[in-house]
């Protein structure tokens, strides 16, 4: 059993043999809630780099009607999660929106979950933002970051935004970009993920 703390969240692997390969469930207990990631390969830990189990996160949502309401990255697996850090203030952040949607259009397992950063954030902000008409096809789930921007450092974010974490099936990072990225990154990511994980079938 190994234990690992990034940023105040506490996880421990516990190994797991099947199929001739070792597997770990990789469970957190952060804020006093147990979170329980999907069985992956040994040898991953958790962390914000490319190939580290994504640390998992409950955090505040708000949708176009004001209702409010959670969301778990952990329970989220099965799906490819793109965790986007922004702000209604941040140009470089609403510029790259577009391109999120894009890649949903096309990938129908892509969750887009963008938390608001920034002791600036109110509910009336984003409320007012994304139900401008203009955004009436942004299917993202709105979040608010956690006190003193911990989830957005435990995420390897510095002092910038935007900053998008690529989270894939198994709860692994697979891409990161810490700048205002684009359709065709994203794309070339997702690729690359599918074509390293038919390789690893073999």
């Amino acid at each position: 059993i190994r234990d690992t703390s990034v940023t105040g969240v506490q996880t421990c692997a516990l190994p797991i043999l099947a199929s001739e390969k070792c597997f770990y469930f990789s469970i957190q207990a952060d804020e006093g809630t147990l979170f329980s990631l999907k069985q992956t390969e040994v040898g991953k830990s958790l962390g914000s780099k490319i190939g580290d189990i994504c640390p998992s996160r409950t955090l505040e949502t708000i949708d176009r009607s004001g209702n409010k309401g959670t969301f778990t990255l952990s329970e989220n697996i099965g799906k490819i999660t793109i965790v986007n850090f922004w702000a209604t203030w941040c140009t470089y952040c609403v510029q790259e929106m577009p391109d999120f949607v894009k890649i949903q259009n096309e990938y129908s397992n892509v969750d887009v979950v963008a938390i608001h950063q920034g002791s600036s954030y109110s509910y009336s902000d984003t409320l007012s933002f994304i139900n401008d008409s203009s955004r009436n096809q942004y299917k993202f789930t709105w979040a608010v970051g956690d006190s003193n921007d911990q989830y957005y450092k435990a995420l390897g974010g510095g002092e910038g935004i935007p900053v998008s974490v690529l989270v894939g099936t198994d709860g692994v990072i697979f891409a990161r970009y810490d700048q205002m990225t684009t359709y065709e990154n994203l794309k070339r990511s997702e690729e690359r993920r599918v074509g390293k994980e038919c390789r690893s079938r073999w």
